[in-house]
């Protein structure tokens, strides 16, 4: 998706009596005076649309769906052409906050950034779950709410830089950093000419600029880099002191107590004291979930997959050619099978408990997964039997509260929509790209 200014003019449709005019939008200013009034969705030859009254004349909104529900809210944007102006949807797929920014950043911390045009300049500002314009849009770049505080870039003379705000759209910390991520366990990352470091909630630098890579806090620890003809990795707690020494070629964020750290070409995980639990041994590995990590030994085309426990020792051999992590104590696994590969899943001992029989599947979240046997897609229980048979679903997305996101084929077209956990669609959406 684009945030072009030019998305400021996207199409929407008048329906005027029975003549129905194609136009520009009104700029954001007098587009949709009233912010309360309801908008419907409607079905019409198969294609979803959103009508409505605003000012007395009747309009048609059509849009793409962006991304999954975040605080009860998913973005959208308007869809002619699969391009347009950015606003949100709830669960029931109402619209809740009508198209009308050059984009939008999920909610976060009860507040969404949005792009707002004003003259020729694109400016951030913040709006709440109402729609309501809250910080008034006077910022270059902003990030998502984190810990009470959001991450604003200024372009005001004498006064540059990234700085943080508060919920009422106070600067608590003066703009002064070359670029800022969202706090994390009460420290942010911030570079100072070009060299990353870490401040707390009130701007003090508790870590001094001096790294080349660094990344948010997780369990306590940061993965930090130095690029000294050649980048090496460790790890630093939250006073700055080096908890694990900078001596690998790359480390992930802990997770379950471990991380994965590369020694040359092979992966090993560590504990908080930079102890090896498991040896550098695994050509590719993911992180721990549920107890357990996914490792491959060998390369991608002839490797198998296998897992690993948090005492290192290797609790289901590598023999599956594709495998994901653990989640509500099933895995999926790909097994070799009359000449091609069949997915089914195992449980943490490695019993087969759903036999491989499908031709892709993914992990179950809230219950369900999407399973697909040629265009056959099909939403199975944690028993493997099918709680609904859909063959235009594609792909699907984590529940969340309920609601997950799914890709259907819809008369030969690619579009979003939103499906509940007994299996109904909740929601499609006019068109697809991928957001």
């Amino acid at each position: 998706m684009k945030s072009s200014g030019n998305m400021a003019t996207g199409f929407i449709f008048f329906v005027l009596c029975v003549t129905i005019l194609t136009i520009n939008a009104f700029p954001n200013e007098t587009r949709y005076k009233d912010k309360s009034s309801s908008f419907t969705p409607v079905e019409e030859n198969g294609q979803w649309s959103y009508v409505g009254d605003v000012d007395g004349v009747y309009i048609r909104l059509q849009f793409n769906i962006l991304d999954s529900f975040s605080e009860g809210l998913a973005r959208i944007a308007l869809d002619d052409f699969c391009m347009g102006e950015y606003g949100f949807i709830d669960k029931s797929g109402q619209l809740a906050i009508l198209p009308q920014y050059l984009h939008a950043l999920p909610f976060s911390g009860g507040f969404a950034a949005v792009i707002i045009l004003d003259g020729e300049d694109e400016l951030y500002g913040f709006i709440d779950e109402s729609g309501e314009l809250v910080i008034d849009a006077e910022y270059r770049q902003a990030g998502s709410f984190s810990q009470g505080l959001a991450a604003v870039e200024t372009f005001a003379e004498g006064n540059t830089g990234w700085g943080f705000i508060d919920r009422n759209g106070e600067m608590i910390i003066d703009p002064q950093f070359n670029y800022a991520n969202p706090f994390s366990e009460g420290l942010a990352m911030v570079g100072i000419d070009y060299k990353n470091g870490y401040i707390d909630e009130h701007g003090n630098i508790i870590i001094d600029p001096q790294y080349d890579r660094a990344f948010e806090f997780s369990e306590g620890l940061a993965a930090v880099g130095i690029n000294d003809d050649g980048y090496k990795f460790g790890f630093i707690d939250k006073e700055g002191d080096t908890a694990v020494p900078l001596q690998y070629e790359w480390a992930n964020s802990f997770s379950e107590g471990l991380a994965a750290v590369r020694v040359g070409e092979k992966w090993g995980f560590i504990d908080k004291a930079g102890t090896f639990v498991a040896e550098p041994q695994f050509d590719r590995v993911s992180y721990f979930s549920e107890g357990l990590a996914l490792f491959r030994i060998g390369d991608q085309e002839t490797g198998r997959w296998g897992f690993v426990n948090k005492d290192g020792e290797i609790e289901i051999e590598p023999q599956f050619i594709l495998a994901g992590n653990f989640s509500a104590g099933l895995a999926m696994i790909m097994i070799w099978e009359d000449d091609k590969g069949k997915c089914g899943y195992i449980d943490k001992t490695g019993e087969i408990v759903i036999e491989p029989q499908f031709d892709s599947a993914a992990s179950f979240t809230e219950g369900l997964a999407l399973v697909q046997n040629g265009d056959d897609h099909s939403f199975i229980d944690k028993s493997g039997d099918i709680v609904l048979n859909t063959p235009t679903v594609e792909k699907a997305w984590e529940f969340m509260d309920g609601i997950g996101r799914i890709l259907i084929n819809n008369n030969g077209e690619w579009r979003h929509g939103y499906i509940d956990t007994k299996g109904r669609i909740v929601f499609i959406a006019h068109c697809y790209e991928d957001g």
